[in-house]
C-alpha cells in the first residue's frame, strides 16, 4: 500500500517519548514512513528537491550516533540554508540557477 493511500497518524508526544526510549527502531520506521508520505504528497516538481534534502538529512544522521549530536548537526544544516535564503531575499546573494547536466556516454566493454 502506498503512503498516498493512507495517512499515517503521528502518536502523541508521550507515546513518541516512550517509543524513543524503548523501541527506537520502531520510531525510525515511523519517521521513514512519514518522510515518504510527505514527499509523495508534494507536487511532482518538488519531489527531487525533497528527496535530495532527505538524503542530506539521513547522511547527517548516519554520521552521528548520539541523538544530541544529530540534533546539533541538523540544526547547523537548517541554519545554513536559512542564512542563504536570507541573503538571497535581501539581495546579498543571487539564487543559483538550475543547470542541466551534460551526460557523456562511455564506450562499452570490448
Amino acid at each position: 500500500m502506498s503512503t498516498n493511500e493512507t495517512n499515517i497518524e503521528l502518536p502523541n508526544p508521550e507515546e513518541l517519548r516512550k517509543m524513543a526510549e524503548e523501541e527506537p527502531e520502531k520510531l525510525d520506521e515511523l519517521q521513514a514512513l512519514l518522510n515518504r508520505q510527505i514527499i509523495e504528497s508534494a507536487p511532482e516538481h518538488m519531489r527531487p528537491r525533497l528527496e535530495g534534502l532527505l538524503f542530506q538529512i539521513e547522511g547527517e544522521c548516519r554520521r552521528h550516533s548520539n541523538p544530541l549530536a544529530r540534533t546539533i548537526a541538523l540544526n547547523k544544516l537548517m541554519m545554513a540554508s536559512l542564512m542563504e535564503l536570507n541573503d538571497i531575499l535581501n539581495g546579498k546573494l543571487e539564487q543559483k540557477p538550475v543547470q542541466d547536466a551534460k551526460i557523456i556516454k562511455f564506450p562499452g566493454k570490448v
